[in-house]
């Protein structure tokens, strides 16, 4: 996993994170950092009828410095789901382009140089057939400056992969 600050490339997800934690912003000893977890299932079929990976919900995101001194939390909120935007690569004729899933988060730390995230997410739940998903416990820490934080609003939101563990 690559550690830079990926830009949410759907609007949608960005105004949620925006609304949902509120404006994000600075102080002189405090940074609010929103965003979101989320992950993209390209299936054609309505988000509706999908089951979402709510392991996105509730994990912690515990933030600390160069140095490892301990920043500041936050924590995931619930599973929300928005259509992706038609026309990827690959869903030529689907009726349904896809769906987002997401759980949005706002964390309050000190202000630092730079900024390093670590997730730790509830144990997977097994479905019917023992299967799970395991996106969440593959996110490698990331890292971000000051600065890129902020040229990004403080937002800043990432990919988890559609990982799953089929038994």
């Amino acid at each position: 996993m690559r550690h830079v600050v990926r830009p949410v490339v759907a609007l949608g997800l960005t105004t949620a994170a925006l609304l949902g934690c509120g404006v994000s912003g600075e102080t002189s000893d405090h940074v609010r950092i929103s965003g979101a977890l989320y992950v993209d299932v390209i299936v054609d079929a309505p988000c509706a009828e999908q089951q979402g990976p709510g392991e996105l919900s509730s994990v912690v995101l515990t933030f600390t410095d160069a140095t490892g001194a301990g920043l500041g939390r936050g924590v995931s909120g619930p599973l929300e789901v928005q259509q992706l935007e038609p026309g990827r690569p690959g869903t030529e004729g689907w009726t349904n382009p896809g769906c987002r899933f997401f759980a949005t988060y706002v964390a309050t730390v000190t202000t630092a140089a730079s900024y390093r995230v670590e997730f730790s997410a509830p144990p997977p739940k097994p479905g019917p057939a023992g299967s799970y998903f395991q996106g969440v416990h593959e996110l490698e820490p990331q890292t971000v400056t000051h600065d890129e934080l902020r040229a990004n609003a403080f937002t800043w939101s990432f990919e988890v992969q559609p990982s799953y563990v089929v038994q």
